[in-house]
């Protein structure tokens, strides 16, 4: 419906207060394009790709047969029905997104959640950090690994892997986000 595209709209224009007090803006956001509204994505992130701030892209899961594992961020956009797409790794992507969730110490790639709820968010409840652990790494027969996606809810968890994808994707565009990253100062 038109009405929640323009609330997604607003919501990536928003800023999250640090403790230091500073702002940080949305810099990139994926929306998956695949189900029901590939043709509304597309028309969606289409008028914002090429903006400074927030980049959004419309982004498609690869089929990662037997644990095949490719880049999180493709060199350059895929072509589908009615728009360009950008086709993830999300192996790759859940392999580097889960790992940072057990880093226990803040520095590189330490996952950092806030101790009190963001202004116009929900709180970070238990079922919420549940959806975030809910795929599991699973080895198979063959000796080869691959994410296993549960039936219950688990959007909590694809959330950090598209916020991963996302830091990838500004990587990809603009050198100065893969420099902080060398440097240890991107988080996720």
């Amino acid at each position: 419906q038109p009405g929640v595209w323009l609330m997604l709209d607003e919501m990536l224009k928003r800023s999250f207060l640090a403790i230091d007090g500073r702002r940080y803006p949305i810099s990139a956001a994926c929306i998956d394009s695949g189900g029901h509204h590939t043709a509304e994505t597309y028309e969606f992130c289409a008028k914002r790709d090429r903006q400074i701030s927030p980049r959004i892209w419309a982004i498609k899961g690869a089929s990662e047969q037997k644990g095949r594992r490719r880049a999180v961020w493709p060199k350059k956009p895929s072509r589908g029905k009615g728009g360009a797409f950008y086709m993830i790794g999300g192996n790759a992507a859940r392999d580097f997104f889960y790992k940072s969730l057990a880093v226990e110490r803040p520095g590189p790639r330490f996952v950092h959640f806030p101790s009190s709820v963001i202004e116009g968010s929900a709180a970070l409840d238990t079922e919420w950090f549940t959806q975030l652990t809910r795929e599991r790494l699973m080895v198979r027969r063959g000796g080869f690994t691959e994410w296993v996606k549960p039936a219950a809810a688990h959007e909590a968890g694809v959330c950090g892997i598209y916020a991963y994808s996302a830091v990838c994707g500004l990587q990809q565009v603009d050198r100065k986000y893969l420099k902080a990253v060398e440097l240890g100062k991107a988080v996720i």
